[in-house]
């Protein structure tokens, strides 16, 4: 392990943002299948429109994380901690 760097950072960082996107995404998808089957799909195609939707959200991070890469976490990390 290298010398000042501290894994607790990354709870702030990393794992409590990632916690937040997962419960609201488990939270949202019943919620997405219902609206489906009143808009008239049936069973299936629910279970479709929610696979399509968290497949959104993966194939999101992609440009996300190239952006983050790119610019950088400027600003962030004084948020986090303050």
């Amino acid at each position: 392990m290298t010398e000042g760097f501290d894994p607790k950072s990354l709870i702030t960082a990393v794992f409590v943002p990632s916690a937040i996107f997962g419960i609201g995404q488990g939270a949202g998808a019943p919620v997405v299948a219902l609206l489906a089957r009143e808009l008239g799909a049936s069973v299936p195609v629910a279970g479709v429109v929610v696979a399509l939707v968290a497949l959104g959200a993966v194939i999101g991070d992609l440009p996300a994380g190239s952006i983050v890469a790119r610019l950088g976490s400027r600003g962030w990390g004084s948020v986090a901690r303050s």
